[in-house]
């Protein structure tokens, strides 16, 4: 007499493996994630660096939503990529600290636009709704600025409070305008490709620098709203500076040490790396942790 085979059993994985099937269940589990483990989140594998990809772009959309109105956002990244520009300040903070921006907005734009293409930038947000620019002048800066920046716009509309600041670069990198920026804080910068930090360890650690300059009592209150705290040096650090001193000089050139991760697909590369710029904050380190503390250095 045969036997018959019995029926396969079926295989039942466990609920934390089914929960992956649903896309929606992915994104709770790391929406909030602070930037650091999105990123590690990412490496897993392909499939999870897809969400981690979903969820920056969510980040960064709702972030312009304070700013554009909903039709024009996909207008905007396609301008972003075209120009090979950039958004820095408050909106790729809100994408790195998503629990700070939980509670509070981005309290400005700012669009950093290679050299001639300030002018295109005004062009397409009156289109968008903008009705009003003027020149800024930041006197303070004038030093700093030279040879980084060509001009500076202020970009408002009457029923908003928040303002757009179109930031176009003497140079074809917005790297290079990157670094004009007031506070370390500010040197993060997003494209229509990727995110970059260019200096991601006192992001993580929600320290900002001053560069080449004083810091302000309004700063000091402006930045702790975003709990991030204002530093004159890294002299109490506590531990080696790293990439991060204030002394040595940085290069643009491959991004070595600046934090970079890529969100989007189907947009042309923005070539960051391709030129070779140096920078840095201060002539010296104080941080007596530092190997390079009290001393003029040419480089890591």
């Amino acid at each position: 007499m045969s036997v018959s085979p019995s029926p396969p059993v079926p295989q039942v994985r466990p609920k934390h493996n089914r929960m992956f099937d649903v896309p929606e269940h992915r994104l709770m589990l790391v929406e909030g994630s602070p930037f650091h483990l999105l990123v590690a989140f990412a490496g897993i594998s392909k499939m999870f660096r897809s969400i981690a990809q979903d969820i920056v772009y969510r980040r960064f959309h709702r972030a312009l939503a304070h700013f554009l109105p909903e039709i024009s956002i996909p207008i905007f990244l396609k301008f972003l990529d075209i120009t090979k520009s950039g958004i820095s300040s408050d909106v790729p903070l809100s994408i790195l600290m998503p629990d700070v921006f939980r509670t509070t907005s981005p309290r400005h734009l700012v669009i950093q636009a290679p050299c001639d293409k300030g002018w295109e930038w005004l062009l397409v947000l009156f289109r968008m709704g903008y009705t009003d620019s003027q020149v800024v002048n930041d006197a303070d800066f004038i030093r700093l600025q030279v040879g980084k920046v060509a001009c500076t716009w202020r970009v408002t509309r009457p029923e908003l409070d928040d303002q757009i600041f179109i930031i176009e670069g003497a140079q074809q990198n917005i790297l290079v305008s990157l670094t004009a920026s007031h506070f370390t804080s500010e040197m993060n910068v997003i494209t229509s490709t990727a995110i970059y930090s260019l200096y991601p360890a006192l992001t993580e650690a929600r320290i900002g620098l001053p560069t080449f300059s004083r810091i302000k009592t309004t700063d000091t209150e402006a930045y702790s709203k975003l709990q991030l705290t204002l530093l004159d040096n890294l002299a109490d650090f506590g531990r080696p500076c790293g990439a991060s001193c204030m002394g040595i000089w940085r290069y643009t050139r491959d991004l070595a040490f600046v934090g970079r991760f890529h969100w989007q697909l189907g947009f042309d590369d923005d070539n960051m790396e391709d030129d070779d710029y140096q920078w840095r904050l201060h002539r010296e380190c104080v941080n007596l942790k530092c190997r390079n503390a009290f001393k003029v250095v040419r480089g890591l």
